[in-house]
């Protein structure tokens, strides 16, 4: 549990001097400033938080690689968000709009669904699974400063900021034409999303966000917010001194839902075929079907078509294999605007059995 400590005079000496060096501009820093971290040497104290300005001591924190890492339960306990468990013995945190994923002994983790490279892989501490604290405060907005190791400095509440709000505009298209109704988010470049930073697209596409600070941004569409769509981003944008910034026009792919076969189904040809059938994707000129032998190489010849459904030859399968299958589709000008996903971001898959022979011994 976490606790405030100052019974040790030696303990508290250590803090104090590094309130002390860190002074009142430390404090003024905005929710998105970038981490700066010195030092080559790992400090022989053990380590420390301070949060919004409140020394917090824990024997949940540890130092590998010169990163600071933490327990999530004891983020828990600060409020920051929730642990619960997630799939394949995945550990998940959620808080501050985004969901973080992390499993044992890797150096990836998850930003809501996109995979981002850690400093230092995680790994088990008495039990505990100990992740890099750098990553979840920056992944949550959180200013973050260990400067004055041992001491990890992190400021969860905006300070004001002595410029001019800053705006980014720009355009959502699908199939080469601005498409409306498309909820944008404005996000850092780890993916953490600027509170209140949103809007939906005009008709023709556009939009506008305001009221950002000094800073280094993207242009998130998400896929929890457009279910139709994958998630994209835009290239970075900086915007500083009240500036109003156009950014490069956001091309977005369309969510194909497989039909028939079901996931992970047995299927029997019929007529010497298996039947594959798909989602119409609007504005799709034709679709291109790939089929691959799950686990190898083994990979059948494309199938073009300009329907959403398309006959697969039984020919060359093997009984009892499984064959995964990809559909893209293509719009006039022969630019991919969708592709198909799987069950819970698994590939669209099927497991082949023969036709019983009709042949009979006399």
């Amino acid at each position: 549990m976490l606790r405030l400590h100052a019974a040790e005079a030696t303990t508290l000496g250590l803090v104090l001097a590094a309130l002390l060096m860190l002074g009142t501009a430390g404090l003024a820093q905005t929710r998105t400033s970038t981490a700066r971290i010195r030092g080559t040497v790992e400090p022989t104290q053990p380590a420390m938080l301070m949060v919004d300005g409140k020394v917090i001591e824990t024997d949940a924190l540890d130092y590998k690689r010169e990163q600071v890492m933490v327990w999530l339960r004891e983020l828990e306990n600060l409020g920051w968000g929730k642990t619960s468990p997630g799939e394949g013995g995945t550990v998940l945190f959620q808080g501050g709009g985004v969901t973080l994923s992390f499993a044992k002994g890797q150096k990836i983790a998850k930003v809501n669904s996109l995979a981002v490279q850690l400093s230092v892989e995680t790994y088990l501490k008495d039990g505990r699974l100990m992740v890099p604290l750098l990553f979840v405060a920056k992944s949550l907005g959180y200013e973050y400063d260990v400067s004055f190791r041992p001491v990890a400095t992190v400021l969860t509440k905006p300070a004001k900021t002595t410029t001019s709000p800053n705006s980014i505009t720009g355009r959502i298209t699908y199939a080469g034409k601005g498409i409306g109704g498309i909820s944008v988010r404005i996000v850092n470049p780890d993916f953490s999303a600027v509170k209140g930073a949103t809007a939906k697209t005009a008709a023709d596409g556009s939009f506008s966000i305001g009221g950002l600070a000094d800073g280094e941004y993207m242009v998130y569409i998400y896929v929890q917010d457009n279910p139709a769509y994958f998630n994209c981003k835009s290239d970075p944008v900086t915007v500083k001194g009240g500036v109003s910034v156009e950014a490069r026009a956001v091309a977005i792919g369309r969510v194909i839902s497989p039909l028939s076969p079901t996931s992970n189904s047995k299927v029997t040809p019929t007529d010497g075929k298996i039947k594959l059938e798909w989602q119409a994707c609007p504005l799709a000129a034709s679709y291109e079907v790939s089929i691959q032998r799950a686990g190898t190489h083994d990979r059948l010849p494309d199938i073009t078509t300009k329907k959403s459904r398309a006959g697969l030859s039984a020919i060359g399968l093997k009984s009892g294999a499984t064959y995964e299958i990809q559909v893209r589709a293509l719009d006039a000008a022969r630019k991919y605007i969708g592709w198909t996903v799987g069950t819970g971001g698994k590939p669209w898959s099927f497991v082949y059995i023969a036709a019983p022979s009709n042949n009979r011994r006399p």
